[in-house]
């Protein structure tokens, strides 16, 4: 390993004021650039005078043993510390072993030359480029990443929107770019203009993916966002969902089932739409991939297909009798391939929320209530998990019903009580107190009687 200074020849400056230096060799000073004098020996001829480079040189054998040299720095110490980094590129190579950590750090903080030189070396992985290839080419590959992970349509394009937005409003052209502070402070005004504090955590969870898919596929050492936490969204939630009495539930079913066509679909249908939500605690986009041939009536089955079901698993729930008997004739007339809910349009509409609001609004019943919280097509899932703690089912089948991988979202998000609930259950807690005649009497010491 060899660390120099290239040495050239070039022309006289006209300028030039030519002299001997005290050990007899010939020389001439001149101002270069910017007015700065130098001073330069001359060849032995005199006719040109020896220029050294700027910029250091460092000079080596590589893994073939074939002599390469890499124009360093113009300062010596930060040429000799590339120097011994390429050493230790060397003896990996040269071993076997993998890159550690800082070593992988210190490659894609060099310049785009150096590490375009130390690839054409084939002492770095191709993969190290990648810090140097533009932010929306990276993107459309963490999107090809996602596809290929057959994630749904809408979860991609929302990813691709929150990334562009978050990658644009922190000037990040490259990987290099993405700065904690800059994604912090952006997020920070999307809050101050009234963002949730559940898109803001959507913004920030799908950002750090895309970091985290960066250093998984070797393009970069380290998330630069690892260090950002999401926040409370307890605190801020704007959309909060309530449960509907049993009796509520009931007439809406009713309104439904008497109500005139909508959107497509007839009362009847509405209200077994409605049933199947609430029995199985199915999603509306997994109901929209519903057709004839998802149902088993005879075994009082329904199957989501992996590619429709939110976790991309093949999801097998049960119905109830009763729903399957009137689902019978709702489908007989239906091609197996053909979707199950929808009516005349060409598949389950996307304003579900529409529709629930008007057969609320026929069985009397607020779509938002006093609290500010709503009732949407979500919320007769949270329907489900609150009817099966009415009925006394363990939490743990709750939990597989509606096909969550922790049951405190079974238990703390989706299942709700309200104000009946609570008073029926304090009122029980005084019928302990009250079945006592005797009043309870400290216990005896020994010390008085």
């Amino acid at each position: 390993m060899r660390v120099f200074k290239r040495s050239f020849t070039r022309p006289i400056p006209a300028n030039a004021v030519m002299g001997t230096d005290r050990y007899g060799r010939s020389y001439v000073e001149y101002k270069g650039r910017g007015g700065r004098a130098k001073k330069c020996l001359l060849t032995q001829d005199g006719q040109r005078m020896l220029v050294k480079s700027e910029r250091w040189h460092v000079q080596f054998e590589d893994h073939r043993g074939i002599r390469r040299r890499i124009i360093g720095f113009s300062d010596r110490a930060a040429t000799d510390g590339l120097a011994a980094n390429i050493q230790r590129l060397l003896n990996c190579r040269g071993s076997g072993h993998p890159v550690d950590g800082p070593l992988h750090r210190w490659v894609e903080q060099l310049p785009t030359a150096m590490r375009r030189q130390l690839l054409k070396f084939d002492l770095i992985d191709n993969r190290r480029l990648m810090g140097d290839t533009p932010v929306p080419e990276l993107v459309t590959l963490f999107i090809n990443h996602l596809e290929a992970n057959a994630r749904s349509p809408r979860y991609i394009r929302e990813t691709r929107n929150q990334l562009i937005r978050t990658m644009e409003e922190c000037d990040a052209e490259y990987f290099s770019d993405i700065d904690r502070a800059k994604v912090e402070a952006f997020l920070t005004r999307l809050r101050n203009q009234g963002l949730a504090a559940r898109t803001y955590n959507a913004h920030l969870k799908t950002a750090k993916s895309f970091c985290k898919w960066m250093v998984e596929s070797g393009y970069a050492s380290q998330s630069p966002l690892v260090s950002l936490r999401t926040i409370n969204q307890e605190v801020d939630r704007r959309h909060e969902r309530r449960a509907l009495s049993v009796d509520e539930t009931c007439r809406l079913l009713k309104a439904a089932a008497d109500g005139e066509e909508t959107h497509g679909m007839t009362g009847h249908e509405r209200c077994l739409l409605y049933r199947l939500a609430i029995e199985t605690g199915l999603r509306a986009n997994e109901i929209r991939s519903l057709t004839k041939s998802s149902f088993d009536l005879d075994a009082c089955t329904v199957t989501v297909v992996a590619g429709s079901s939110k976790r991309r698993r093949k999801d097998v729930q049960i119905i109830s009798a009763s729903l399957a008997a009137e689902l019978k004739p709702f489908l007989a007339t239906k091609m197996p391939a053909t979707k199950a809910f929808g009516g005349r349009y060409k598949a389950l509409t996307v304003n579900t929320a529409d529709v629930l609001k008007k057969d609320l609004a026929e069985a009397g019943i607020p779509y938002e209530d006093e609290l500010g919280r709503v009732f949407d097509f979500h919320s007769l899932r949270g329907q489900c998990a609150t009817l099966l703690a009415l009925r006394g089912v363990h939490p743990k089948i709750a939990q597989s019903i509606l096909r969550h991988s922790d049951i405190n979202l079974t238990m703390n998000v989706y299942t709700r009580t309200d104000q009946a609930q609570k008073a029926s259950a304090v009122t029980g807690l005084s019928d302990l107190f009250g079945a006592t005649e005797t009043p309870i009497s400290e216990p005896k010491t020994g010390t008085d009687d």
